[in-house]
């Protein structure tokens, strides 16, 4: 759902990128990232799309770095 988009660059708010991972029992670490890039191609639709893909991107890379961690209640990457 492209609404995190939607939202940050309606309001000019950043993207800032966390993880949590469950590091045994109940420790986690958790991670944050820089800011995700900004796209202002002046395309609505086209700058929703970017941003979701660099949110998708890293989401992915997350999910192959530790499998274990994910379930998923519905189909994110569909077929």
């Amino acid at each position: 759902a492209p609404a995190l988009a939607q939202l940050a660059l309606k309001f000019g708010c950043p993207v800032v990128p966390a993880k949590v991972v469950r590091t045994g029992g109940t420790h986690f670490r958790m991670t944050l990232y820089p800011p995700l890039a900004m796209p202002a191609s002046g395309d609505q639709q086209a700058d929703v799309a970017a941003l979701m893909g660099q949110v998708n991107e890293l989401i992915e890379g997350w999910v192959r770095e530790n499998p274990e961690q994910w379930m998923w209640v519905h189909r994110r990457w569909p077929d």
